[in-house]
């Protein structure tokens, strides 16, 4: 596609892991590694834009607790507000507990692989839908 199309640039973001290294030799890359204050920055523009409702000092406990774990990961930062917003928590107190028992994010690839296992197991339709969304997610 690149030979046919000389002015076409991809963009392909992954995590530095050796497998996905070895398949990438001789591509520029570019590494991101974690940086405690842009992700003090995405958390708390992220909690601002969507939890504004908030009393002020729970948007502080959310920013301060996200910001200090989210280990460069924008993804696990939205999907925690993202779940504070359905989950409709407002006061102090269950914040806390909440912010206490949540995954971290280097759990969300066992997260994954869990979910893709119990979802796919003796079930070939299954896994070819779930390979087919995770391509998809991979393309956004």
């Amino acid at each position: 596609m690149l030979q046919k199309t000389p002015r076409l640039k991809i963009l392909l973001s992954s995590r530095p892991q050796d497998e996905i290294l070895e398949q990438l030799h001789g591509t520029t890359k570019i590494n991101l590694s974690s940086d405690d204050r842009r992700d003090r920055v995405i958390v708390d523009r992220t909690v601002e834009r969507k939890l504004s409702n908030l009393p002020v000092n729970v948007r502080a406990l959310i920013i301060e607790t996200l910001s200090r774990l989210a280990q460069g990961s924008a993804i696990w930062t939205k999907m925690i507000v993202e779940l504070i917003e359905v989950r409709r928590i407002r006061a102090l107190d269950p914040m806390r507990t909440f912010l206490d028992r949540m995954s971290l994010p280097a759990q969300l690839s066992e997260l994954y692989i869990s979910l893709f296992s119990r979802c796919t197991t003796n079930n070939p339709e299954n896994r070819k839908l779930v390979a087919v969304t995770l391509e998809v997610l991979a393309i956004i």
